[in-house]
């Protein structure tokens, strides 16, 4: 019996709510100032559904859910890491311009559907599946893999 109670006590120490959750949702008030101005230019008309704060996180700190189904990521600073449309085209004016030169020229039926900042520059996925590699100059590097 007492090793019984003894389990069930572990048991239930085991089950018990994550209290080390890094993950909360916060309010837009708690955005900085560069991802606020970086939503109002490049995404104004979509306004945000949720905001979930990752404290464990250094290149997804903030992560921030639009109306049309967009997600950007933000750094700790208010920098954006990654730019997700979730299969629809992403406005091109935050994207380096040699990025989208290139696959206006190379994939005129295609659009930038994500970006991602890497440590080699930036990785662009297309709407037609199509993965690429760029430096941080805007350098077509090859295809991901």
């Amino acid at each position: 019996m007492i090793i019984n109670l003894f389990f069930v006590t572990l048991l239930a120490a085991s089950c018990s709510s994550d209290d080390n959750n890094s993950e909360t949702i916060v309010q837009t008030s708690e955005l900085p100032s560069q991802s606020k101005s970086f939503l109002e230019t490049y995404f104004l008309g979509y306004p945000i559904v949720q905001i979930q704060r990752d404290a464990r996180s250094v290149d997804e700190y903030y992560e921030v859910r639009l109306t049309d189904g967009t997600q950007v990521d933000f750094d700790k600073n208010g920098m954006w890491t990654e730019v997700d449309g979730n299969g629809r085209s992403l406005p091109t004016s935050f994207i380096h311009a040699n990025i989208v030169t290139y696959v206006n020229s190379n994939y005129p039926s295609a659009s930038i559907e994500s970006i991602g900042k890497e440590i080699y520059g930036f990785n662009v996925d297309l709407t037609n599946n199509f993965d690429l590699r760029f430096s941080r100059e805007g350098i077509f590097l090859g295809m991901e893999n």
